[in-house]
């Protein structure tokens, strides 16, 4: 980048201020006293139960082995139904825990996906009541092409902080399969942060022409949900909006401009700036 026009966009926005085993071995432990039974009265619990492996990242998701009370000690067993996917072949419970966390490590090529069934092993089952949770739960796995880091950028929020909220080291990554095709990994949890009431935040997607000048961007809708902490996503508005919504270069920076929705309906325009640093 130029290092006059990258100053002067600084200056602009300045101003705007368990051991693993396969999951088809066979199981052994020693399960939890009958006369204590509700030890053995497991659940799978997940926060989440589809994951998406981007690139070359490790392909492991968690979840949560949990029992109703902690009244001694108590091994519980697990199960899945898909040998590509390892999980421990048990949990062990200290008196007066109640919940663990479980790893489980996924062999997944590019473009893959699968589905496994984790579940508490049938020996428990017997001594396990619904009334405690899901004894199983269906996971879906896949991966996607490579993104490769490139760079980073420096990323300004010209709305809400008019320039004053910056962050320098937002990454940006190319596409594997599309060498026009590149992203801002993550850029508003990253700015905003979870401090803010930002949780959660997909990826900036955008594509740019040989030169590096602004071809188009990949529709806000389908790829992230903007500044949940207002209950607003991004709008991708048409031509009938083209005042608001923009991708431009200029001044050694690239601006950002769409509509944000309340309740599906266009709410008010937002708008961000960003440049590659050297």
């Amino acid at each position: 980048m130029n290092k006059i026009l990258k100053y002067g966009l600084y200056s602009v926005m300045a101003a705007m201020s368990l051991v693993s085993v396969s999951c088809t071995d066979e199981y052994k432990y020693d399960p939890a006293d009958p006369a204590n039974a509700d030890n053995a009265k497991a659940a799978i619990e997940a926060a989440k139960t589809n994951f998406v492996i981007e690139g070359d990242e490790a392909a492991t998701f968690t979840f949560n082995v949990t029992r109703p009370n902690g009244d001694g000690a108590a091994t519980v067993a697990l199960e899945c139904n898909n040998p590509k996917v390892t999980i421990p072949a048990t949990v062990n419970f200290e008196a007066g825990e109640t919940s663990k966390e479980v790893t489980a490590n996924v062999d997944i090529d590019f473009l893959e996906s699968l589905n496994c069934v984790i579940k508490v092993a049938d020996k428990d089952a017997d001594i396990y009541s619904e009334a405690n949770g899901h004894y199983m739960l269906n996971f879906s796995v896949s991966r996607d092409y490579a993104w490769n880091t490139v760079g980073t950028c420096t990323v300004a929020d010209l709305t809400l902080s008019q320039g004053k909220l910056q962050n320098d080291g937002i990454l940006l990554q190319q596409y594997s399969k599309d060498s026009s095709k590149y992203r801002l990994y993550k850029p508003f949890y990253y700015l905003f942060g979870p401090d803010n009431g930002v949780t959660d935040c997909k990826n900036f997607v955008f594509y740019l022409n040989e030169d590096m000048t602004p071809k188009s961007v990949v529709p806000y809708t389908d790829e992230f949900n903007l500044l949940n902490q207002y209950g607003f996503a991004y709008y991708g508005a048409g031509s009938n909006y083209a005042s608001y919504c923009h991708f431009e270069y200029k001044e050694g920076a690239y601006y950002v401009g769409a509509l944000l929705t309340q309740g599906g309906s266009p709410y008010a325009n937002y708008s961000f700036a960003f440049f590659i640093n050297e």
